[in-house]
């Protein structure tokens, strides 16, 4: 028990706690309110509506999402489902790097002697090969005589 509610019934510290975050809110829900006015933003229409989603009933926060949601499908992280389609030239050794991947399983260290670069330089282009949308396989190897922790190909389709 704190000093500030020594001697008060828990009832009734219980209950000005409540009071005084209660206050608080309204108090800060009155300096955002006067903030957004000072900026302008309750002008138009469309600032109308999006404070009533933020100061807004539930119905109100419910009708503003409906009448603006833009229907893009997005993963847990709000990445888009969409795959991304960039067209950008291939490097030589990037090229190198999808033919020795085709091959089958590979580690980064035997990829990198086999190109002339580092392991390093592998771990990106296998990155930005993924991130343009290269379907590669990448597997864990376990054990006590595995030498390297991933190995990697090109995924076969069809």
């Amino acid at each position: 028990m704190s000093n500030i509610t020594k001697g008060i019934p828990a009832e009734l510290a219980a209950e000005l706690a409540n009071l005084a975050n209660r206050i608080e809110a309204a108090v800060r829900e009155d300096e955002r309110k006067l903030v957004l006015i000072e900026k302008g933003i309750e002008a138009d229409k469309r600032s109308k509506a999006l404070l009533n989603v933020v100061f807004g009933t539930d119905e109100e926060q419910d009708q503003y999402i409906d009448n603006n949601a833009m229907g893009v499908a997005t993963g847990m992280h709000g990445e888009s489902l969409e795959p991304v389609k960039k067209s950008r030239k291939l490097c030589r050794k990037e090229q190198q790097l999808i033919v020795m991947l085709k091959r089958g399983f590979q580690a980064a260290p035997t990829l990198a002697g086999n190109l002339g670069v580092s392991k390093q330089y592998v771990y990106a282009m296998i990155h930005n090969l993924k991130r343009d949308g290269m379907n590669l396989e990448i597997r864990n190897v376990s054990g006590t005589a595995a030498r390297y922790q991933k190995i990697y190909r090109l995924a076969k389709t069809g």
